[in-house]
């Protein structure tokens, strides 16, 4: 799958944490995925940046269909999204999607 990254905001972005949310039926494989690090059915990576306002960027993550998934004749969707940076809002914090 190949995620499309886009920086909405009007300042450039670092430390740009993407969380996949791997559907049911395909598996997570280490050693296809350079940079990602999963637990349970969540993948994450982070692009360091910075990406610029209204910038986009891709990154890929490569899952293995099950061996006992009944996923044949079905359309899978993959949803990701950015659930934070590394930039600081007035109050000194992360700011999350």
């Amino acid at each position: 799958f190949v995620i499309r990254v886009v920086n909405q905001g009007t300042l450039p972005a670092t430390g740009i944490k993407v969380v996949d949310y791997i559907p049911t039926g395909l598996n997570f494989v280490a050693a296809s995925n350079t940079g990602w690090t999963a637990s349970g059915a969540t993948a994450t990576t982070t692009i360091a940046g910075p990406l610029a306002a209204g910038a986009s960027t891709t990154v890929e993550i490569t899952l293995q269909v099950s061996n006992n998934a009944a996923v044949q004749g079905t359309n899978i969707v993959n949803r990701a999204e950015i659930a934070e940076t590394a930039d600081k809002g007035d109050n000194g914090q992360s700011i999350p999607d």
